[in-house]
This record gives structure tokens, C-alpha cells and sequence, in this order.
């Protein structure tokens, strides 16, 4: 993990990959923050985060919708904005 939030007794796991799509960003960074989070067995996170500097498309905000729903993985992505020096809203 490259980055740990604890917030409000809430803690986010941040991963972040530097690729030319949200697709490979998310290849690259699910399974380390799952390891992360869980192993050997046990829940270090509440929320786990993929931070990217592209934009996500509808398919990258619908991918991400169906892992969260269909696997109960509280998975979101996130853009870097370099402009603002800033993350933008979580999808």
C-alpha cells in the first residue's frame, strides 16, 4: 500500500499506478491492496483505493460498480489531478 487514511475510525487503503488506462491501473493495484487489506486473514481496511492520473470512461465507472457489487469489494479509483495538486472524486 502507498498510503493508509484513518478517518473517523474509518481506514482507506491507497494504491497508486501510474498507467495509460484505468483498466491497467486497477489490474496492477486490486490484488496488492486485497493483500494488503486481508492477509493472512484478517480486515486491516474499510475501503480500498486505486489512484490513477487518467480519467475514468463509463466502462471504467461501470467495471468498478460491478467488482464492487458482485464481490462485496469495497473498491474505488480515484484521479490524481496535477493541475490542482489534488485527488478528485473517488468512483
Amino acid at each position: 500500500m502507498d498510503m493508509k487514511l484513518i478517518e473517523g475510525g474509518h481506514v482507506t487503503f491507497f494504491e497508486i499506478k501510474m498507467k495509460r488506462t484505468v483498466k491497467n491501473c486497477i489490474r496492477l493495484a486490486l490484488g496488492q491492496l486485497i493483500e494488503y487489506a486481508h492477509y493472512p486473514n484478517y480486515k486491516r481496511a474499510d475501503n480500498l483505493v486505486v489512484v490513477g492520473d487518467v480519467s475514468p470512461n463509463d466502462d471504467d465507472s461501470t467495471y468498478l460498480k460491478f467488482i464492487r457489487d458482485t464481490y462485496n469489494i469495497p473498491l474505488h479509483y480515484a484521479q490524481w489531478c496535477w493541475i490542482d495538486d489534488k485527488l478528485d472524486d473517488q468512483f
